[in-house]
């Protein structure tokens, strides 16, 4: 895998920046995140990221539990492009995870918005309302959910608002 580092400064003669970059999105989902992020942060150095090249980041950071970097990431880019959906939800989840409520329902929202068949996104939402203890309407979202589709994964959800610990 150290070669993988070596071909991201010297990409030989029949290997494209995209075929490297492809290689390191491979590692990243096979749990190497580090040598992706790290080539992210020198490459952005030099060139302007793509929206999806930013989503990719986002999501990788937010793989590895990078919740600061995620943010960090989501304020420098989001003000100068549009994010696709994916970019969105790890923001999303990251800000959940810092138990910044308004910010997380707000990007949830906007990432149910742009991907609306995503149940992922929906479920990311409804999680965020409970944790937020906005209680009424995470239950009417859960409940909503398991009348339209009564799947086990919207099962769960609805048991995630009932039975959430309701700590004081």
């Amino acid at each position: 895998l150290k070669l993988g580092c070596r071909l991201l400064r010297f990409p030989s003669r029949g290997q494209t920046a995209e075929a490297v970059y492809e290689q390191q999105i491979e590692q990243a989902r096979n749990g190497n995140y580090t040598s992706f992020l790290h080539y992210l942060q020198r490459y952005q150095q030099q060139h302007a990221l793509t929206p999806e090249q930013v989503a990719d980041w986002l999501e990788v950071a937010s793989w590895a539990g990078r919740d600061d970097e995620v943010i960090q990431v989501w304020l420098r880019y989001n003000v100068y492009m549009p994010l696709p959906a994916r970019g969105v939800a790890a923001a999303a989840q990251s800000w959940r995870n810092q138990k910044q409520w308004q910010p997380a329902l707000a990007l949830w929202k906007q990432a149910c918005s742009l991907a609306p068949e995503n149940d992922d996104y929906r479920i990311g939402y409804i999680k965020t309302l409970a944790d937020a203890r906005m209680d009424r309407l995470a239950l009417l979202e859960a409940q909503k959910r398991v009348t339209a589709h009564p799947s086990q994964i919207n099962l769960e959800t609805l048991a995630y608002v009932y039975f959430r610990p309701r700590r004081r």
